[in-house]
């Protein structure tokens, strides 16, 4: 009795895109700085930390966003991008 095993792969499709950086100002003196925590444990003192940096060496104005759920995709980001000139993004754990 002969029988045939199919073996799968694991591996999904590649979906690489090319995403060039958006071009930097040329300083952050007065920018309103968007701080993006997506509600991980330790995310708001790595942005904390960031925001202190950035405004020792020019003044910022600083905006905090918190995703409700780590997992789930932030919907209401749109809202936030008209608040903000820059941003930075972190997660934690």
């Amino acid at each position: 009795m002969s029988r045939t095993i199919e073996i799968l792969s694991p591996l999904g499709p590649v979906r690489a895109e090319d995403h060039p950086l958006a071009p930097r100002p040329g300083s952050l003196r007065g920018l309103r700085f968007g701080l993006l925590h997506n509600n991980k444990p330790n995310g708001d003192a790595l942005l904390a930390r960031v925001a202190e940096l950035l405004g020792g060496r020019a003044p910022i104005i600083p905006v905090w966003w918190r995703k409700e759920n780590p997992a789930v995709p932030e919907r209401r980001l749109e809202e936030f991008i008209p608040l903000v000139d820059v941003v930075a993004s972190a997660v934690g754990d």
